[in-house]
């Protein structure tokens, strides 16, 4: 399945990148994101709840270029992921 979802926020790119690329942070405004620990520059472990289960997954980066996007997989015991994020200037600042 795959899932596009758009979203257009009025901060400058780097802002957005940054605050994106600050992982350990997402448990405070992802919903259903309870916890996550970067163990080097590529890896992080996630613990998430989805519906009434608890879930958690290592996610690996395997692309980024600073203020464009981030490439990454996942994998755990309910199976693996891919996904990206890309950021985009809507107007020039």
């Amino acid at each position: 399945m795959n899932i596009i979802e758009t979203l257009d926020v009025g901060v400058p790119l780097r802002t957005a990148y940054d605050h994106w690329t600050k992982y350990e942070d997402f448990s405070g405004f992802a919903k259903g994101v309870q916890s996550v620990s970067q163990g080097d520059e590529v890896t992080t472990d996630w613990e998430v709840k989805v519906g009434p289960s608890k879930r958690s997954f290592k996610a690996t980066v395997q692309e980024q270029v600073p203020d464009e996007r981030i490439v990454w997989t996942s994998q755990g015991a309910k199976g693996s992921t891919r996904g990206a994020v890309s950021f985009h200037e809507i107007t020039p600042p």
